[in-house]
C-alpha cells in the first residue's frame, strides 16, 4: 500500500522493459499489459462502477483548455479529444459542494494540484452534458484505412466536461515486470 504522500508512476507496456519519466520519481511500478477492457462510450454509470471496482482508468479526453488550470474544480466544455490521462477518483469539493472527477495528468507535479486536475462532474453528464467532437482524428479515430486511403470521419458525440466520459478503459491481465 502506498501512503497518501507517495506518488506512483505506472507504465503500461507490451514489452518486457520499462522506462520512467522523472516527473513522478518516488515510486515506480512497471506492468505488462495483455488486454484492456474498453468501457461503453459516454456511460457515466459504467465509469463510476469500473473506477470503484477496478481502480484507475485510462481516459482519452479534451484537454485543450487545461493549460490555464491552477486549482479548484474546472468546468470545461472542450470537445476535441486530444489527450490521454488517468482517472483516479471522484468526490465533492468541501468548500463549494461541486462534484468532480480527479484526474492525474502527465505534465508533471508542477501542473495544477500537484500533477492532478479536478474536472466538474454531474450525475446527468451522459445525457445533458454532451456535444460533438468535429475532429475525431485528433484523438482516437484513424483518418486512414488499412490501405492508407483517407477515411471520411463523422463527428462523434462526447459527454462530460472535457469529454471525460467518451473513451475509458482499464487493463486486464497485467502483471509486474
Amino acid at each position: 500500500m502506498v501512503s497518501k504522500d507517495e506518488e506512483i508512476n505506472v507504465v503500461l507496456t507490451s514489452s518486457t522493459s520499462c522506462t520512467f519519466s522523472n516527473a513522478f520519481p518516488l515510486t515506480n511500478v512497471c506492468l505488462k499489459r495483455k488486454h484492456r477492457v474498453k468501457l461503453p462510450t459516454n456511460n457515466y454509470k459504467a465509469i463510476m462502477n469500473a473506477l470503484a471496482k477496478q481502480g484507475p482508468l485510462g481516459l482519452a479526453l479534451a484537454a485543450s483548455n487545461w493549460m490555464y488550470y491552477e486549482k479548484g474544480v474546472m468546468s470545461d466544455k472542450g470537445a476535441t479529444v486530444n489527450h490521454a490521462v488517468t482517472l483516479v477518483g471522484y468526490g465533492t469539493d468541501k468548500k463549494t459542494g461541486e462534484k468532480f472527477w480527479k484526474i492525474r495528468n502527465s505534465w508533471g507535479s508542477g501542473f495544477g494540484e500537484g500533477g492532478y486536475i479536478r474536472i466538474k462532474r454531474s450525475d446527468d453528464d451522459a445525457t445533458e452534458n454532451c456535444r460533438l467532437d468535429n475532429d475525431p482524428s485528433v484523438g482516437v479515430a484513424c483518418s486512414l484505412d488499412d490501405s492508407g486511403n483517407k477515411v471520411d470521419l463523422k463527428p462523434v458525440k462526447v459527454c462530460g466536461d472535457s469529454a471525460v466520459l467518451f473513451d475509458a478503459s482499464y487493463p486486464v491481465g497485467a502483471h509486474h515486470v
